[in-house]
């Protein structure tokens, strides 16, 4: 007789059993598996459409709000470019502005220091005779083109001068329509429109940007320059001789 028949975990061809330990348990586990209802089953269904419906929901308003996070800043960008933009018209226009301003003034100033030139050269002769009242000789020298308009002018004045008819208007063909020279004992002054002017338009044009100076023309500077004395103004009595009051 086979001593193993009647060992433990032993198949035979007509045994239809498994002793194995780990099949019995796979069984015993698949045995223990749960059973649901129909009700149950369509209730976990609606469960995961609703879930799953949510979810689309939650990602398209996610979506939607990255939209409009884009949206937004590319109209924040739109209008930074905008306020820049603006900002570089405004700036120009001022520049073209000032520009403009300064070229009229460049244009008109040369007719109105003209125009002006009796009356500058009047002023000036006033100021000067009011500062120098103890001066016993003065004499003033004006374009000869200027002599009567001036000479009329200073006796209209005379009025109001604390200096009355002792000084000596005489013509200097050396001056031009603008300038005026006066000279007394032990000194000078000379009056030169262009000069001012020319200094008060480098003092405009200095404001300007730089790439708009360039476009300014100063033809007055020019003129100054040329037509301005050879010998600055100094104290030193006068060699010339001195013709008495008028």
């Amino acid at each position: 007789m086979n001593k193993n028949i009647n060992l433990p975990g032993k198949k035979f061809l007509f045994d239809l059993n498994d002793f194995d330990e780990e099949a019995i348990r796979a069984k015993a586990a698949l045995a223990r598996r749960p059973t649901f209802s129909q009700e149950e089953l369509a209730a976990a269904r609606e469960s995961g459409f609703e879930e799953g419906r949510i979810a689309g929901l939650q990602e398209a308003i996610n979506s939607q709000e990255a939209q409009i996070r884009d949206l937004v800043q590319q109209m924040v960008i739109s209008a930074e470019r905008l306020s820049t933009q603006e900002a570089d018209r405004t700036a120009t226009f001022i520049d073209q502005a000032a520009l403009v301003a300064v070229q009229a003034l460049v244009r008109t100033l040369p007719v109105l220091l003209d125009t002006l030139s009796v009356e500058q050269i009047a002023n000036f002769t006033v100021g000067v005779l009011e500062g120098h009242v103890g001066h016993q000789s003065i004499v003033i020298h004006v374009p000869p083109v200027r002599e009567q308009a001036v000479t009329e002018r200073l006796h209209a004045m005379a009025a109001n001068m604390r200096r009355k008819q002792d000084w000596t208007i005489q013509p200097d063909p050396k001056l031009h329509d603008l300038q005026c020279r006066i000279e007394w004992s032990g000194g000078g002054a000379q009056w030169d429109p262009n000069i001012v002017a020319a200094r008060l338009l480098e003092t405009i044009v200095g404001h300007l940007p730089d790439h708009l100076k360039p476009q300014v023309a100063t033809p007055i500077e020019d003129a100054a320059m040329d037509e301005a004395p050879q010998t600055p103004h100094t104290d030193e009595p006068d060699t010339a001789p001195k013709d008495g009051g008028a």
